[in-house]
């Protein structure tokens, strides 16, 4: 009998388990969504406006930060302020009257490599005063055994014309104690004394041993020159003398030709863009940059965001007859800058027209920029923008009177 109540016992056990597996295995019922979903209706999108409280045009500076105002100082150094010295100027002339910098010191604060010459490149930068000649040309010395006899040799295997990024190699013997090198441009075969550079060091000319090389490159600009090597003897006296000619031409042509002006490091290179000129200026807008330039009659530049967007107004003030209210990306920062009267721009003269920029860096540590607008009427005119990282205002000068018609 108890048994038979064990195996009734297991069998309702596995009828139970059953019926659990059973349920546990059951595809539960499809449940409805309780919100169905609804494809809506094709809506046709309304004109949204932008938020303009938040497109305002801004001005736009170089980062702070740039590595060249750790030694081009000048834009920001106290009691220095920008000048115009005109298409070509010996930096000694610019500094007649002082006696705090030298020409060498007043080029390296500015970024200009040419330490006698300033070519026509925008603002430079000068002190209320100005001090002695610093620089210095290093040469790879050779043995110094020579007959006291030798004489001075001076010699190059760069030919007579270099161009300016490639340079040449001089090497020069003598039997005398030292040499010295001086470097001059040339008119008509004639040294120009004054605008002569000497390698100086703690103020006084540096002796070279009397027999050695040293490479002359990177000249910034072009022109005829004389490398000079004077023998010294062993008393200090000059004892001879002897001159290399040569030309330097650039190796790239500039978007600025001035007579005198630097030679660029890199060629050009070529945006889609836009001007308009005004009473009293310019604006240009540059396609990779985004950025509108406004140059006003003052020589001022500056950079602005172009912010327009399509479906914004246009200005509402309505120019007098035979003047032009600027529209859209020019319009807006127009009036952003007060319009025709605060702006300095004045009305527009003509409508914006698309054009071709070709843009160029002066030199390899300039602030300077060099634009070309060759779709001009007039074969268009060049301009020279020097903006000075951190700062606002920039300054330009143009190679034309293209801009002012």
């Amino acid at each position: 009998m108890r048994r038979l109540t064990a195996i009734v016992s297991v069998i309702a056990a596995f009828l139970v388990l059953g019926t659990a597996i059973q349920a546990q295995q059951a595809t539960p019922a499809p449940v409805t969504p309780a919100v169905p979903i609804v494809t809506p209706a094709p809506v046709t999108p309304a004109v949204v406006m932008p938020d303009q409280t938040e497109m305002t045009p801004e001005a736009v500076a170089l980062s702070g930060e740039d590595s060249r105002l750790a030694v081009c100082a000048a834009p920001t150094a106290p009691g220095f302020a920008p000048v115009f010295p005109g298409p070509y100027s010996a930096l000694a002339d610019l500094l007649i009257g002082s006696d705090a910098f030298s020409p060498t010191q007043i080029a390296a604060l500015n970024c200009i490599d040419d330490t006698a010459n300033y070519g026509a490149v925008a603002a430079l930068w000068l002190p209320a005063d100005a001090f002695a000649a610093g620089g210095g040309i290093v040469s790879e010395a050779g043995e110094a055994n020579l007959p006291d006899a030798t004489p001075l040799t001076l010699r190059s295997d760069g030919g007579a014309e270099v161009q300016n990024l490639e340079g040449f190699t001089v090497s020069w013997e003598t039997g005398a104690d030292s040499v010295t090198l001086t470097l001059c441009p040339t008119v008509d075969g004639q040294i120009v004394t004054p605008e002569c550079i000497t390698p100086y060091a703690d103020g006084q000319p540096v002796h070279f041993e009397n027999t050695g090389t040293v490479e002359l490159d990177h000249f910034w600009k072009p022109g005829e020159y004389a490398l000079e090597a004077t023998a010294y003897d062993a008393d200090g006296l000059g004892v001879e003398q002897q001159m290399l000619l040569f030309s330097v031409r650039c190796s790239q042509e500039s978007l600025f030709p001035v007579s005198g002006a630097m030679c660029p490091e890199a060629p050009a290179s070529v945006v889609s863009g836009a001007y308009q000129p005004f009473e009293n200026g310019v604006m240009m807008w540059i396609s990779d940059t985004g950025q509108i330039l406004v140059l006003t009659a003052d020589g001022r530049a500056r950079y602005y965001t172009d912010t327009f967007q399509e479906g914004m107004p246009n200005p509402e003030a309505v120019a007098p007859e035979g003047l032009l209210t600027p529209v859209r990306g020019f319009g807006r920062v127009w009036e952003f800058l007060g319009g025709a009267e605060a702006s300095g721009l004045g009305w527009a003269t003509r409508l914006e027209t698309g054009i071709s920029v070709f843009r160029q860096p002066a030199g390899r540590y300039s602030f300077t920029t060099f634009y070309a607008l060759p779709d001009l009427p007039d074969q268009g005119f060049s301009i020279a923008v020097t903006q000075i990282p951190g700062q606002v205002d920039a300054y330009w000068v143009a190679n034309s009177s293209a801009a002012e018609e």
